[in-house]
C-alpha cells in the first residue's frame, strides 16, 4: 500500500513536470525593449566571392511591419540586401539570405545591419557589425597609361603578390569586347612578380587611334585570373608636319 502511494506521488510529479514543459515559453522584453534578437550569426572576414548564411530570429512586441537586412559601405549606402514586411512578431533572418550575396562584394570593410519597424519603433538598428572581404592577390606601385599619341611606347610597371604562390600573371591592351590586343602571360611559381618582366609583351606603337583597356589579371590557388587592375586610357592622332605652321606664313600680313 505504501509502495502503491510513493509511485503514484511520483506519477502526479512526473506529469505536473510533463505539463510544465510542454507549455509555451513567451519571449521577455526588458523595459523599454519592444524587439528581440536570437541566434544572430554575422560574417567577421570573408574571401573574395565567398557565400555567408545569415541566421537569426527576430522578435517583436507587437508585428514586424519591415525588417532590412542589408550590407552597407563606408558611405552608408546599401550594397546588397533585402526588406521585407512580414506583419508577423516573429521573423526569421534566414528568409532573407538568399538576398544578401556576399559573393557579389568587392575586396573592402562593410557593415552587416538589421532595422526593423513596428508599432512603436521606425527603423530601429537591432543589430550592426563591420566585417572585411578580402584577396590572397594584390598590386602595388603599378604605372599605367592614361593617354598616348599614336607610335608611342611605354613602360608598364608594378609587382604583383599573393599570400600563397602565384601560378600565372597575365598583363595586356582590351578592346571594348574583351578582345586582347597585345600582351602576355607569364607562369610563375613565386608569391611576387615584376610586371616589367611583361612590359616588352606589350606594343603600345601598334595600335591605332581609339579607347583601350589596360588590365593586369593573376591566379594563385584561391583565386582564378583575378583582376587586379582594368584601367582606360586612349590613343590619339599622332603629329606630322603638315600640322605645324611656318614662321614664315605667322609673319604674313605684319
Amino acid at each position: 500500500m505504501k509502495n502503491r502511494s510513493l509511485f503514484r506521488t511520483i506519477l502526479c510529479w512526473l506529469l505536473l513536470f510533463s505539463l510544465c514543459s510542454l507549455s509555451p515559453v513567451f519571449p521577455v522584453f526588458a523595459t523599454g525593449e519592444t524587439f528581440l534578437l536570437s541566434d544572430i550569426t554575422y560574417p567577421e572576414s570573408i574571401l573574395l566571392g565567398s557565400s555567408f548564411g545569415l541566421r537569426g530570429t527576430v522578435t517583436s512586441e507587437t508585428n514586424i511591419t519591415s525588417i532590412t537586412v542589408g550590407v552597407y559601405n563606408s558611405s552608408d549606402e546599401m550594397e546588397t540586401g533585402h526588406t521585407a514586411t512580414p506583419h508577423v512578431k516573429t521573423y526569421s533572418i534566414k528568409s532573407s539570405d538568399r538576398y544578401v550575396v556576399f559573393g557579389d562584394l568587392i575586396p573592402g570593410t562593410y557593415e552587416y545591419r538589421i532595422t526593423a519597424t513596428n508599432a512603436t519603433e521606425t527603423n530601429c538598428v537591432l543589430f550592426s557589425h563591420s566585417f572585411s572581404v578580402y584577396t590572397t592577390l594584390s598590386l602595388t606601385e603599378e604605372v599605367y597609361p592614361n593617354a598616348m599619341v599614336e607610335g608611342a611606347s611605354f613602360i608598364i610597371k608594378g609587382t604583383v603578390a599573393s599570400q600563397y604562390t602565384l601560378s600565372s600573371v597575365t598583363a595586356g591592351v582590351y578592346n571594348a569586347s574583351g578582345t586582347m590586343l597585345t600582351g602576355g602571360t607569364a607562369a610563375t611559381t613565386s608569391s611576387t612578380y615584376n610586371l616589367k618582366n611583361l612590359d616588352n609583351k606589350i606594343v603600345f606603337g601598334n595600335l591605332a587611334v581609339g579607347t583601350y583597356f589596360y588590365r593586369v589579371t593573376a591566379s594563385d590557388k584561391i583565386m582564378n585570373n583575378y583582376v587586379l587592375l582594368n584601367v582606360q586610357f586612349s590613343i590619339t592622332g599622332s603629329f606630322t608636319y603638315s600640322d605645324i605652321t611656318p614662321p614664315e606664313l605667322l609673319l604674313e600680313g605684319v
